[in-house]
């Protein structure tokens, strides 16, 4: 990936952290040697446990089998904060991925950039998420759970060094901000956070404007890459959460039995695919329409359509998932 377009201190950040990608690429070769297919294979399960599409599948699961929406949206938040600042870094920073001698040995996500790893940055960030808001600090269960979240995390940063997607410099770096996060929204966030969704005003609208500023905050990378994409889907998806959760914060009713939790999981993750499906056709037609006459683009000025669809779809999604799926759920009475 070309970094000609870096300048200044970012220049400065790039060429002194790169030696220490290529003395970590040259580690990857020990690690990788005497690799089968098996092993492959089950590191890339492994990586699909810490990636971001597992967490989209689990995070309906927390809302509608358990029925805990406090820890669901919470947990949304933190994720999506890490992989916003992972990206933010990423974009910034331009630093490759694993370099030859170093094999990849995954065809997936080859476009981005390595430096920090949010595979990393999930696997901590979330176990211990959850971690904090289940579990009483400093008893046995505590410790326990985070020995085994310290072990899942370590497992998720291993599998993608094995499979050549980053190096131990990119799992530390992802490490430092899954840290960042968590002392962050523990230490004063999440009761901000609440507070707001509470008792403010007008969430809906801030927290959309919200959104569109801190994705405006992204730099723009030396060459192309998929990070902003992620941004943009995390971002809508927190966007979402907050509509959502402002809207109707608690369950009026508690998880109850387990074929009940499945056929709620059933039917709103559900409504969200379909949500997704509907408004995806929808958004690739009207959003360049309206871009287009608002006058929004010239000769020299283009719009990324394409991610204003994509922040849409998102926030609209999540927000039906998080209101109306337990709207739904309380009018069926399925508890």
């Amino acid at each position: 990936m070309s970094t000609t377009k870096l300048q200044g201190i970012r220049r400065s950040i790039h060429d002194f952290l790169l030696p220490f990608v290529e003395q970590g690429s040259r580690a990857l070769v020990g690690i990788q040697r005497g690799h089968s297919k098996g092993t492959i294979h089950l590191m890339e399960f492994i990586s699909l446990v810490g990636s971001h599409d597992f967490y989209v599948i689990g995070f309906p699961i927390l809302y509608f089998v358990f029925c805990i929406p406090y820890v669901a949206r919470n947990t949304l938040w933190v994720l999506s904060s890490g992989i916003y600042l992972g990206n933010w870094f990423k974009d910034w920073l331009c630093l490759p991925r694993p370099l030859p001698p170093a094999q990849k040995l995954s065809p997936k996500y080859h476009d981005e950039f390595g430096f920090p790893s949010t595979h990393t940055v999930c696997g901590f960030a979330m176990p211990f998420c959850l971690i904090f808001l289940t579990m009483t600090p400093f008893t046995f269960q505590f410790y326990l759970a985070s020995i085994f979240a310290i072990m899942f995390g370590i497992t998720i940063s291993y599998s993608r060094m094995y499979l050549g997607m980053h190096t131990l410099p990119d799992v530390i770096g992802g490490l430092g901000v899954a840290i960042i996060i968590l002392a962050c929204w523990f230490g004063f966030g999440f009761q901000i956070m609440e507070t707001w969704l509470l008792e403010g005003s007008y969430v809906p609208i801030w927290s959309i404007a919200l959104g569109i500023f801190l994705l405006s905050l992204q730099p723009e990378p030396s060459s192309h890459c998929t990070c902003f994409d992620d941004s943009v889907c995390f971002i809508g998806s927190a966007v979402g959460g907050m509509i959502g959760s402002s809207r109707y914060p608690f369950f009026p009713y508690e998880s109850s039995y387990l074929s009940l939790g499945i056929l709620r999981y059933i039917l709103g993750a559900g409504a969200m695919l379909v949500c997704r499906a509907i408004l995806k056709p929808i958004t690739r037609v009207v959003v360049p329409k309206v871009v287009g006459y608002l006058g929004m683009e010239g000769p020299k000025r283009k719009v990324d359509t394409t991610s204003i669809s994509r922040y849409i779809i998102y926030v609209v999604m999540v927000w039906v998932g998080t209101e109306w799926g337990p709207r739904g759920v309380e009018y069926f009475q399925l508890y």
